[in-house]
């Protein structure tokens, strides 16, 4: 798919009761997977975890209608009563899509599973924003053309804060990841951009819940 004008992309950061994770993953999955087998304009979903009580949520939407609709459903109303008792802390950021790519295989992931998920948020120096962008947008589409690996791909800047970057990265296995960090495109990334970034923190997770749509493809 050739999404062509620039979509929703919204990330979120919440704080939950340890003790109720099972409940709210459980809510989580009934929501994304209902989601994305009965809205069109949901492209992506995911909620990964960091430890027992920090989960991330990344969301992609075909539109402002696309992302109404799907906040005005009963599954998403559903999740968001299960939750309000177990979400401790909300952060949520909105972000203009720079990059998003998606292999052959339409994603259904729950919790029991071998993927790598990563989460990087990097801040550049003012000064070399559009030359970034240009070195990760062809980095991020070689590892979807070359590595079969390579899951998804997406990449954002933060809507009132354009140095600041978040990457979310799906890969089949831990042998995939270390294979992609040795092709020589990622090696080139690395080094033509080591001098643009200003800081860079990089978060493992699990990836609890992950809906996508296959074939995806979409540059700013």
């Amino acid at each position: 798919m050739n999404i062509k004008n620039a979509p929703i992309m919204n990330f979120y950061h919440l704080t939950i009761n340890p003790d109720e994770k099972d409940k709210f993953l459980k809510a989580g999955k009934e929501n994304m997977f209902t989601s994305i087998q009965k809205e069109d304009g949901v492209y992506f979903m995911s909620s990964a975890s960091e430890g027992k009580d920090s989960n991330y949520i990344f969301e992609v939407y075909k539109d402002e209608e696309s992302y109404q609709n799907h906040v005005n459903s009963k599954q998403f109303k559903d999740y968001q009563e299960v939750a309000k008792d177990i979400v401790d802390e909300t952060d949520s950021f909105n972000l203009t899509p720079q990059f998003i790519g998606t292999n052959y295989q339409d994603l259904r992931v729950d919790k029991n599973n071998n993927y790598v998920v990563n989460m990087a948020k990097i801040t550049l120096v003012d000064y070399d924003l559009e030359k970034f962008g240009k070195i990760v947008k062809k980095e991020m589409t070689q590892s979807l053309e070359k590595e079969a690996g390579v899951i998804a791909m997406l990449a954002g800047n933060m809507f009132d804060i354009e140095n600041e970057w978040r990457f979310f990265e799906v890969y089949q296995d831990e042998a995939a990841y270390e294979a992609h960090t040795r092709t020589e495109h990622f090696i080139n990334y690395i080094t033509q951009t080591k001098e643009m970034i200003y800081e860079k923190n990089l978060l493992s997770l699990h990836g609890d819940v992950i809906v996508d749509r296959s074939n995806m493809n979409y540059e700013a």
